[in-house]
């Protein structure tokens, strides 16, 4: 879901108050104008260290698919998982989101879909984790592509002026 309008119109507040009314797990990504890769998101292999560094969202879509095997596992609804990309389009995002621009559309289809990385594993993208972008329209902002616009369901919000008493 991508909610787009003015700025100061509560995008963000509202993805917020969304997730506590249905108790999902949520987390917040502020966009950063520098993202350029997958790795600025996900983690990168670290030579030095021998290892692959994971960041914040990593964890929070292993979470997301611990829980959802786990309610296979005890034939419960699985909880959601809400991540909020906060300015969705302060970056490219094309470039930093790409493996889950084409995950996306093949879970569309199959219900689960797989992200590479660096690691040997891939990252699952279960049911239960959903995608929320905030959009500004100014001229601090990257376009959408179509391709995002394909795979995304937009919701436009405005703010009545003449509700405002001042």
């Amino acid at each position: 879901v991508i909610l787009k309008g003015l700025s100061g119109v509560g995008k963000t507040w509202l993805t917020e108050l969304y997730a506590e009314a249905i108790g999902a797990e949520y987390l917040l990504l502020p966009v950063s104008p520098q993202w350029s890769s997958p790795d600025d998101i996900l983690g990168f292999y670290h030579p030095i260290q021998q290892r692959y560094l994971k960041t914040p969202l990593w964890h929070f879509i292993h979470a997301a698919h611990l829980g959802y095997q786990k309610s296979l596992k005890f034939n419960q609804t699985a909880a959601e998982y809400h991540v909020v990309f906060d300015e969705l389009n302060l970056s490219r995002i094309e470039h930093y989101f790409a493996p889950f621009l084409s995950a996306l559309e093949i879970r569309r289809r199959k219900g689960q879909a797989e992200v590479k990385l660096f690691e040997e594993k891939p990252l699952v993208l279960p049911p239960n984790l959903f995608f929320i972008g905030t959009i500004n329209e100014d001229e601090h902002v990257q376009v959408l592509s179509n391709k995002v616009y394909d795979r995304a369901q937009v919701i436009e919000l405005s703010l009545n002026l003449s509700l405002i008493h001042i």
